[in-house]
């Protein structure tokens, strides 16, 4: 049965030929994405990570963002 299977598939060279193709371009889509992502989410979080470690970090409760810029007041401080 497998013998006839692979025959099925070998016999037609443009056939074969499509799902090799396929297959790669599939492979190469599935590892490329997730290297974009993981790029985007680290230039994402870059600017935190690049800042030198400060001891505690001070921000306003009402800030989404990182580059949000939103002053505290000195009696909040």
């Amino acid at each position: 049965m497998n013998y006839i299977a692979l025959k099925m598939l070998m016999g037609d060279r443009g056939k074969y030929l499509g799902i090799v193709m396929g297959l790669t371009f599939a492979s190469l889509i599935m590892t490329q994405q997730p290297a974009i992502f993981v790029g985007l989410m680290a230039r994402s979080f870059s600017f935190i990570s690049d800042v030198g470690l400060p001891d505690i970090w001070v921000m306003d409760p009402k800030v989404q963002f990182v580059d949000d810029i939103k002053p505290l007041q000195d009696t909040e401080l």
